[in-house]
C-alpha cells in the first residue's frame, strides 16, 4: 500500500549545510544551482575561480601574478563541468583535473569552515593552505556571493544582541 500523499525525498547530508545556508541567505544564484542539482562546491569554484573574476581590471604582470596566486591560468576553462569532471578524475588532462579537485576541496573546507564560524587562520591550517590563499578565496566568495558575508554578519549580530539564534521553524538556541 502506498499513500498517495507520501513524498519521496532525496537528501545529501554532506551538502546539507550549504542547502540550509542557501535557504537562510536567500542567495538566488545558489538556490537556482542547488535546485538544478549542481554540486555546490563545483559551482562555487566555477563562479569564483575564473580569470574574469580573479584578475578583473588587471593587465600584464599584475594579471599574471593574481592568476598564479589563485592557482589558475588562462589556458583552461575553469567551468562548472570541468570542476565536476576533475572532482571525479574524469578529465583527459590529469594535471588540470588534480588542480581542480584541490581547488574544489579548498573551497569546500573554506565554505564549511565559514558556515561553522571558523576564522581564516584556522581554516587555512586545517586545509593545509596558506593564510593568504584562504583569504583570497574568501574575498572571491564574498565578492561573487555577498549574501555569505551578510548572512554571517547578521547571525553574529543576532547572537550578540539577543544571545540566541533562531532556526527556520522558530526554534531558538541560547548562548
Amino acid at each position: 500500500y502506498v499513500d498517495a500523499r507520501a513524498e519521496l525525498l532525496d537528501a545529501d547530508a554532506k551538502g546539507a549545510e550549504v542547502s540550509i545556508y542557501a535557504a537562510y541567505s536567500h542567495d538566488e544564484a545558489l538556490i537556482e544551482a542547488l535546485t538544478a542539482g549542481l554540486d555546490a562546491h563545483c559551482f562555487f569554484g566555477s563562479q569564483c575561480l575564473n580569470p574574469a573574476i580573479v584578475a578583473a581590471g588587471l593587465t600584464g604582470e599584475a594579471r599574471r601574478i593574481a592568476l598564479e596566486k589563485a592557482g589558475i591560468d588562462e589556458e583552461h576553462e575553469w567551468s562548472y563541468n570541468d570542476f565536476l569532471l576533475g572532482k571525479d578524475g574524469l578529465l583527459p588532462d590529469k594535471a588540470y583535473g588534480k588542480r581542480l579537485k584541490a581547488l574544489r576541496d579548498n573551497i569546500k573546507r573554506l565554505v564549511f569552515g565559514m558556515l561553522y564560524g571558523a576564522g581564516i587562520k584556522k581554516i587555512a591550517e586545517i586545509a593545509g593552505i596558506s593564510h593568504e590563499f584562504a583569504k583570497q578565496i574568501q574575498t572571491l566568495l564574498f565578492t561573487k556571493f555577498p549574501t555569505i558575508r551578510t548572512f554571517m554578519e547578521r547571525t553574529k549580530w543576532e547572537l550578540r544582541t539577543f544571545g540566541l539564534v533562531e532556526a527556520f521553524n522558530g526554534r531558538r538556541r541560547r548562548f
